[in-house]
C-alpha cells in the first residue's frame, strides 16, 4: 500500500465520516474508493484534488510520512 492510502484511512477513521459519503464527495463509487484504500487501485495525481477536497485536508496531509510511533519523520 502507499503512504497516501495509509494516510487516507487514518484521516477517514479520525473524521467520523462514512466511506460512502467521502466517495460521493470525490465523485467515486464506494467500491472504487475502497479499492484505493486497500491498494487494489492506484491513486493517481488526478485523484488528489478530489480526495483532498472531500476530506478537507491539504495534499501535504496525504503525502506526510509518519513513523510507527506516531511522530512525523
Amino acid at each position: 500500500m502507499s503512504i497516501v492510502s495509509d494516510n487516507m484511512r487514518k484521516i477517514i477513521s479520525g473524521s467520523g465520516m462514512k466511506q460512502k459519503a467521502i466517495a460521493a464527495k470525490c465523485g467515486y463509487s464506494e467500491k472504487e474508493l475502497s479499492a484505493m484504500l486497500c491498494g487494489r487501485k492506484k491513486i493517481s495525481a488526478d485523484d488528489i484534488p478530489n480526495i483532498t477536497r472531500a476530506l478537507g485536508v491539504s495534499p501535504n496531509d496525504l503525502y506526510e510520512l509518519v513513523d510507527t510511533a506516531g511522530g512525523e519523520s
